[in-house]
């Protein structure tokens, strides 16, 4: 559970980095559009900078259907 919460608020942080600087920058573009590109930057950069704490979460997800279903 732990991971998982750290996963996205990761996530969430990395978006809102990205949109900061994008607001930041004096571009002609609205806000809406500066939050699509902001999301889509986010999530290039989250498959790259958060891919341990992906796998992380990837290997206790696994780890809990396997108990779940020796427990059947």
């Amino acid at each position: 559970m732990r991971s998982v919460l750290f996963l996205a608020l990761a996530r969430l942080g990395v978006f809102l980095a990205v949109f900061a600087v994008l607001t930041a920058l004096p571009l002609g573009v609205d806000i809406f559009l500066r939050a699509l590109i902001a999301m889509l930057i986010s999530l290039v950069l989250s498959v790259f900078l958060l891919r341990r704490a992906r796998q992380e979460v990837g290997e206790k997800l696994v780890d809990s259907i396997e108990r779940r279903r020796a427990g059947k």
